[in-house]
Protein backbone atom coordinates (compact mmCIF):
# COMPACT_ATOMS: atom_id res chain seq x y z
CA UNK A 1 0.00 0.00 0.00
CA UNK A 2 1.58 3.35 -1.11
CA UNK A 3 0.71 6.27 1.06
CA UNK A 4 1.83 8.76 -0.57
CA UNK A 5 0.25 9.51 -3.37
CA UNK A 6 -1.54 13.13 -4.85
CA UNK A 7 -4.30 12.54 -7.38
CA UNK A 8 -4.77 15.63 -9.93
CA UNK A 9 -8.50 15.35 -10.94
CA UNK A 10 -8.55 17.28 -14.33
CA UNK A 11 -11.72 18.75 -15.21
CA UNK A 12 -11.83 19.95 -18.71
CA UNK A 13 -14.46 22.37 -19.49
CA UNK A 14 -16.16 24.13 -22.53
CA UNK A 15 -19.00 26.62 -21.99
CA UNK A 16 -20.60 25.40 -18.69
CA UNK A 17 -19.56 27.37 -16.16
CA UNK A 18 -22.72 26.54 -13.76
CA UNK A 19 -21.85 22.95 -14.22
CA UNK A 20 -18.12 23.01 -13.22
CA UNK A 21 -19.24 25.09 -10.00
CA UNK A 22 -21.30 21.79 -9.34
CA UNK A 23 -18.20 19.61 -9.79
CA UNK A 24 -15.55 21.70 -8.29
CA UNK A 25 -18.60 21.59 -5.15
CA UNK A 26 -18.19 18.14 -4.93
CA UNK A 27 -14.72 17.98 -4.39
CA UNK A 28 -14.15 20.49 -2.19
CA UNK A 29 -16.81 18.80 0.30
CA UNK A 30 -14.74 15.87 0.47
CA UNK A 31 -11.15 16.76 -0.18
CA UNK A 32 -10.23 18.39 3.62
CA UNK A 33 -7.27 15.55 4.54
CA UNK A 34 -7.19 14.16 0.70
CA UNK A 35 -3.74 14.36 -0.91
CA UNK A 36 -6.57 15.76 -4.38
CA UNK A 37 -5.58 18.67 -6.60
CA UNK A 38 -7.42 20.24 -8.98
CA UNK A 39 -6.97 21.72 -12.53
CA UNK A 40 -9.19 23.62 -14.20
CA UNK A 41 -8.70 23.11 -18.37
CA UNK A 42 -10.87 25.73 -19.60
CA UNK A 43 -11.60 25.92 -23.82
CA UNK A 44 -14.14 28.38 -22.99
CA UNK A 45 -15.16 30.77 -24.91
CA UNK A 46 -13.59 34.42 -23.22
CA UNK A 47 -17.51 35.19 -21.07
CA UNK A 48 -17.43 31.67 -20.17
CA UNK A 49 -14.00 31.53 -19.64
CA UNK A 50 -14.14 35.16 -17.46
CA UNK A 51 -17.09 33.05 -15.26
CA UNK A 52 -14.51 30.17 -14.77
CA UNK A 53 -12.09 31.95 -13.73
CA UNK A 54 -14.24 34.52 -11.30
CA UNK A 55 -15.65 31.54 -9.96
CA UNK A 56 -12.21 29.51 -9.05
CA UNK A 57 -10.64 32.82 -7.68
CA UNK A 58 -13.03 33.35 -5.31
CA UNK A 59 -12.53 30.11 -3.49
CA UNK A 60 -9.22 31.36 -2.98
CA UNK A 61 -8.08 27.61 -2.56
CA UNK A 62 -4.41 26.50 -3.50
CA UNK A 63 -4.96 23.26 -4.54
CA UNK A 64 -7.49 24.36 -7.27
CA UNK A 65 -5.66 25.39 -10.63
CA UNK A 66 -6.98 26.98 -13.64
CA UNK A 67 -5.50 26.80 -16.59
CA UNK A 68 -6.18 27.32 -20.33
CA UNK A 69 -5.25 26.13 -23.59
CA UNK A 70 -3.33 29.10 -26.01
CA UNK A 71 -6.43 28.72 -28.33
CA UNK A 72 -9.98 26.72 -28.83
CA UNK A 73 -9.27 23.47 -29.39
CA UNK A 74 -11.54 20.20 -30.50
CA UNK A 75 -12.60 18.59 -27.35
CA UNK A 76 -10.38 15.09 -27.47
CA UNK A 77 -7.25 17.75 -28.74
CA UNK A 78 -8.29 19.67 -25.11
CA UNK A 79 -8.42 16.42 -23.26
CA UNK A 80 -5.06 15.33 -24.29
CA UNK A 81 -3.57 18.89 -23.81
CA UNK A 82 -4.83 18.85 -20.31
CA UNK A 83 -3.97 15.54 -19.58
CA UNK A 84 -0.03 16.74 -20.63
CA UNK A 85 -0.18 19.52 -18.82
CA UNK A 86 -0.47 17.51 -15.46
CA UNK A 87 1.64 14.84 -16.44
CA UNK A 88 4.32 17.24 -17.67
CA UNK A 89 3.96 19.67 -14.95
CA UNK A 90 2.91 18.71 -11.57
CA UNK A 91 4.30 16.47 -8.90
CA UNK A 92 0.75 14.54 -8.85
CA UNK A 93 1.40 10.58 -8.20
CA UNK A 94 -2.16 10.01 -10.05
CA UNK A 95 -4.37 11.34 -12.47
CA UNK A 96 -8.36 11.35 -13.75
CA UNK A 97 -10.48 13.20 -16.26
CA UNK A 98 -13.87 14.29 -14.85
CA UNK A 99 -16.08 16.19 -16.86
CA UNK A 100 -17.75 19.18 -16.57
CA UNK A 101 -20.89 17.68 -16.40
CA UNK A 102 -19.85 15.23 -13.61
CA UNK A 103 -19.37 15.37 -10.03
CA UNK A 104 -18.54 12.95 -6.94
CA UNK A 105 -21.42 11.44 -4.27
CA UNK A 106 -20.62 12.45 -0.62
CA UNK A 107 -17.88 9.64 0.43
CA UNK A 108 -16.53 9.06 -2.93
CA UNK A 109 -13.57 10.61 -3.10
CA UNK A 110 -12.02 8.86 0.33
CA UNK A 111 -12.84 5.69 -1.04
CA UNK A 112 -11.31 6.36 -4.06
CA UNK A 113 -8.14 7.48 -2.46
CA UNK A 114 -8.00 4.11 -0.39
CA UNK A 115 -8.44 2.18 -3.45
CA UNK A 116 -5.44 4.06 -4.74
CA UNK A 117 -3.24 3.76 -2.46
CA UNK A 118 -4.07 0.06 -2.46
CA UNK A 119 -3.89 -0.40 -5.98
CA UNK A 120 -1.21 1.80 -6.39
CA UNK A 121 0.35 0.57 -10.03
CA UNK A 122 -2.94 -0.52 -11.34
CA UNK A 123 -5.87 1.25 -13.37
CA UNK A 124 -9.12 1.89 -11.82
CA UNK A 125 -12.07 2.23 -13.58
CA UNK A 126 -15.62 3.79 -13.15
CA UNK A 127 -18.80 5.37 -14.52
CA UNK A 128 -20.12 8.24 -12.84
CA UNK A 129 -23.05 10.16 -12.63
CA UNK A 130 -23.37 13.02 -14.45
CA UNK A 131 -25.39 16.14 -15.07
CA UNK A 132 -27.81 16.44 -17.81
CA UNK A 133 -27.75 19.80 -19.22
CA UNK A 134 -28.95 19.44 -22.50
CA UNK A 135 -32.81 20.72 -21.54
CA UNK A 136 -34.34 22.89 -18.94
CA UNK A 137 -34.23 22.24 -16.24
CA UNK A 138 -30.74 20.70 -15.07
CA UNK A 139 -31.31 17.18 -13.65
CA UNK A 140 -28.93 14.19 -12.56
CA UNK A 141 -28.29 11.46 -14.17
CA UNK A 142 -27.51 8.63 -11.39
CA UNK A 143 -25.60 5.87 -12.72
CA UNK A 144 -25.57 2.57 -10.76
CA UNK A 145 -22.31 1.64 -8.33
CA UNK A 146 -21.49 -1.34 -7.39
CA UNK A 147 -18.17 -0.43 -5.18
CA UNK A 148 -16.17 -3.44 -6.43
CA UNK A 149 -12.85 -2.94 -7.42
CA UNK A 150 -12.07 -5.04 -11.10
CA UNK A 151 -7.68 -4.72 -10.85
CA UNK A 152 -7.00 -4.71 -14.49
CA UNK A 153 -3.08 -4.39 -15.71
CA UNK A 154 -1.91 -1.16 -17.49
CA UNK A 155 -0.20 -3.69 -20.31
CA UNK A 156 -3.50 -5.47 -20.58
CA UNK A 157 -6.12 -3.06 -21.24
CA UNK A 158 -3.08 -1.71 -24.10
CA UNK A 159 -2.83 -4.97 -25.12
CA UNK A 160 -6.64 -5.72 -25.47
CA UNK A 161 -7.02 -2.09 -27.18
CA UNK A 162 -4.44 -3.26 -29.79
CA UNK A 163 -6.71 -5.84 -31.05
CA UNK A 164 -10.04 -4.44 -30.24
CA UNK A 165 -11.13 -5.89 -27.38
CA UNK A 166 -12.34 -4.16 -24.35
CA UNK A 167 -12.05 -5.12 -21.02
CA UNK A 168 -14.94 -5.89 -18.88
CA UNK A 169 -13.83 -3.29 -16.24
CA UNK A 170 -13.95 -0.55 -19.14
CA UNK A 171 -17.41 0.78 -19.21
CA UNK A 172 -18.55 3.10 -21.45
CA UNK A 173 -17.38 6.30 -21.24
CA UNK A 174 -14.79 4.74 -18.78
CA UNK A 175 -12.57 7.69 -16.74
CA UNK A 176 -9.71 6.02 -15.18
CA UNK A 177 -7.79 6.36 -12.43
CA UNK A 178 -4.17 5.99 -13.19
CA UNK A 179 -0.03 6.60 -12.34
CA UNK A 180 1.11 9.10 -14.33
CA UNK A 181 4.20 7.09 -14.81
CA UNK A 182 1.94 3.65 -15.94
CA UNK A 183 1.92 2.41 -19.57
CA UNK A 184 -1.45 4.24 -19.62
CA UNK A 185 0.23 7.42 -18.45
CA UNK A 186 2.96 7.01 -21.22
CA UNK A 187 -0.31 6.52 -24.27
CA UNK A 188 -1.81 9.71 -22.73
CA UNK A 189 1.43 11.64 -22.47
CA UNK A 190 2.33 10.56 -26.49
CA UNK A 191 -0.86 11.42 -28.17
CA UNK A 192 -2.81 8.19 -27.68
CA UNK A 193 -6.25 8.54 -27.04
CA UNK A 194 -9.45 6.65 -26.69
Amino acid sequence: MNSNIELAIIIPTRNRPDCIQIGIASILKQMAGLPIRVIISDNSDLSDAGLNMTYIKSLNNDRLTYIRPPEVLSMVNHWNWAATHVLEKTLSTHFTILTDRGFYRSGALRDLVEKIREYDNDVISFSGDTILDFYSPIVIGEADWTGCVDVVRCKDLLNHASHCRFHRALPFECLPYSRKDSVFGQAVRNGVSG
